[in-house]
């Protein structure tokens, strides 16, 4: 699936998004309470579907995975995502994701339950 993924990432082709949800079924989620690792390093990340949320939510087996949108700029949004996925890039300029973030199912939400990596692009 990982390699589903970057495929559509690299390609920028709308017509693989929509190869990816055809073999994917997936839904937009967002993190409702990132701040809170600002405060406190260890906190439980929590997420809610969301229209145009910012990660993408995919069942696999038994699992629950989450993966930054496609279009997401991952040095970029780095801020914005480092937490989710933790990065070992050693500033390289060109990122990619080599294992999506492990998610819990918790009434109407998720939970993170492992993090996802992020790393240089080789």
């Amino acid at each position: 699936m990982v390699g589903d993924y970057q495929r559509v990432r690299s390609s920028g082709d709308g017509r693989e998004v929509d190869r990816f949800e055809a073999s994917y079924h997936f839904i937009r989620i967002s993190c409702i309470n990132f701040d809170d690792l600002r405060t406190n390093p260890n906190a439980s990340l929590r997420f809610q579907e969301a229209q145009r949320g910012s990660l993408l939510l995919v069942n696999e087996g038994s699992q629950t995975l989450a993966f930054p949108w496609f279009a997401t700029d991952l040095v970029q949004e780095r801020e914005r995502l480092e937490g989710i996925f933790q990065y070992f890039d050693r500033g390289a300029a060109n990122l990619r994701l080599t294992k999506p973030a492990v998610l819990d199912k918790q009434g109407a939400n998720w939970v993170m339950r492992e993090p996802g990596s992020v790393q240089a692009d080789v």
